[in-house]
């Protein structure tokens, strides 16, 4: 036998005992709803923070994900350091890591520190 077709035979007999004891990685879903805490089942805007937590703008208040619980802000009138308005559009954080998002009554910022807007 040529040793160049021995050499094309060995490295395709490894090749194969490579692929066949591969393990592929399983990835799971969980899908959360109103049930799970979420304010609303209709996401606006996701944003992802530097410290990590996911935020849900929805058109009946802003939910913070920690990878356990929803935490959920709601606009009260009694209160003036909480939202502006339920309906919220669109979330980011500044170089501060201060939350900032866009609601029907205008612009609101969270203050990670004080948990007010």
């Amino acid at each position: 036998m040529n040793f160049r077709i021995l050499i094309v035979l060995l490295n395709c007999v490894l090749f194969l005992f490579y692929a066949l004891n591969a393990k592929a990685q399983l990835m799971t879903f969980k899908h959360y709803g109103v049930e799970d805490g979420v304010s609303q089942s209709e996401i606006k805007s996701i944003f992802q923070d530097s410290e990590g937590y996911l935020w849900f703008a929805t058109q009946n208040g802003l939910n913070k994900f920690d990878g356990y619980s929803f935490e959920n802000f709601f606009y009260d009138p009694t209160d003036s350091t909480s939202l502006s308005n339920n309906w919220v559009f669109d979330i980011t954080e500044d170089s501060k890591g201060n939350i900032w998002m866009g609601t029907k009554e205008g612009l609101n910022r969270y203050d990670k520190t004080t948990g007010e807007f």
